[in-house]
């Protein structure tokens, strides 16, 4: 049984405001998993050696 337009329609109105937070949220929540507490991490060049 073939999806009319107008049903396709309203699900796909319906569902993007649905799926937009999680399509932003993603990225960040892999960035928080991922990031290191550690103090030896180094976030650029150093001025002075190392």
């Amino acid at each position: 049984m073939p999806i009319s337009r107008n049903r396709a329609g309203t699900v796909f109105v319906t569902g993007a405001p649905g799926l937009t937070p999680a399509a932003l949220a993603y990225p960040a929540m892999l960035g928080v998993q991922s990031t290191s507490g550690s103090p030896d991490r180094k976030i650029g060049p150093r001025s002075r050696g190392d």
